[in-house]
């Protein structure tokens, strides 16, 4: 290419040529990793996720965007993958490969106020029950309830303060983050978890296609991870941070 036709190329152009090439294993390069609204940077996801690339020389840089949105951007190649979603993702999101290893186990409740009771699941059909849009996993359990789909999981908490809902069903370090992000009332005080058979939600971390040199090495550090028993470390580790210290 000549140097009077080099010189016709922005500098701006010549960035997103850079940021949509394929990511060379050399040291220090960073990942740009999305973050769910309702997490925080402590989340098992982060916290195993962190420690493997570090250990590969990799350094993950994390971006607060809505859980849905973070897909599609990661599908189109704007994020370098996603962390702690569910598997069967690539089918939708064809760009998105799949790492092996589960790295959370994520947790869910059920959650009323104070005083009310729930006899058992069945009687989970008379309730006015709220989940969270876009959160698949509760979607797909209680989509025979039809339950009402909120945009926030504070808006859920609100509606269920103020009896708009009987009962909301959310992950645990969702309700957690949530409750912390809100200002304490009495009535937030009287919100108890209730027992519900759910059913073991593993999560996975995905990596877009464009790394396809990086995927076996995450899967062998996931793998290994796993084996050695620091993936449970972390989970335990974050449960405990969930329940006892907030």
């Amino acid at each position: 290419m000549s140097t009077l036709i080099m010189r016709k190329v922005s500098k701006s152009t010549i960035y997103l040529i850079l940021f949509f090439l394929p990511t060379a294993h050399a040291a220090g390069i960073a990942l740009s990793i999305p973050i769910s609204t309702s997490n925080i940077k402590g989340s098992c996801a982060a916290t195993i996720l962190t420690k493997a690339y570090s250990e590969l020389d990799y350094q993950l840089i994390f971006h607060e965007i809505p859980a849905q949105r973070a897909l599609v951007e990661a599908n189109k190649g704007h994020f370098d993958g996603v962390m702690n979603r569910i598997e069967g993702l690539d089918n939708y999101y064809p760009n998105l490969v799949r790492i092996l290893t589960p790295i959370c186990i994520n947790t869910y409740s059920l959650y009323m106020l104070s005083g009310s009771t729930l006899k058992s699941p069945l009687e989970l059909n008379t309730k006015a029950l709220g989940i969270k849009k876009g959160n698949t996993p509760l979607e797909n359990i209680f989509k025979r309830i039809s339950p009402f789909k909120a945009t926030s999981y504070q808006q859920l908490i609100n509606m269920l303060i103020t009896k708009r809902l009987d009962v909301i069903a959310m992950n645990e370090a969702a309700f957690a983050n949530a409750i912390r992000s809100m200002k304490r009332t009495e009535s937030i005080n009287n919100i108890i978890s209730v027992d519900y058979p759910f059913p073991i939600d593993y999560g996975y971390h995905y990596l877009h296609k464009k790394h396809i040199d990086l995927i076996p090495l995450i899967n062998k550090k996931l793998a290994n991870f796993e084996s050695n028993g620091y993936i449970k470390r972390a989970n335990e580790k974050h449960r405990n941070y969930i329940l006892y210290e907030h």
